[in-house]
């Protein structure tokens, strides 16, 4: 599921992980950054297409797919999220 948490995501725009583990944001300048909700650590920061991306989780495959493409060229690209770590696990 997608959580938008601004009204403008021409600006930019987030993603929040069904889980709630992590969460994305993309900035007008096209940087993508991903953090873990748990400690705020961030495990992803790049420059990301040629234009400001718009932001989906696929929860099958727990990746932020991420959608350049306003000037008729549409361009997918994907960032897979760590897995966390069960009560087994741990």
């Amino acid at each position: 599921a997608v959580h938008r948490l601004i009204k403008n995501p021409l600006n930019q725009d987030y993603a929040l992980s069904v889980d709630g583990a992590y969460i994305a944001t993309s900035t007008w300048d096209r940087r993508v950054r991903v953090w873990r909700t748990s400690d705020l650590h961030e495990v992803f920061n790049e420059v990301v297409g040629a234009h400001p991306v718009r932001l989906i989780y696929d929860s099958k495959e727990n990746r932020l797919l991420i959608l350049d493409g306003i000037d008729g060229n549409r361009f997918l690209q994907a960032v897979w999220l760590p897995q966390q770590a069960t009560s087994d696990q741990q």
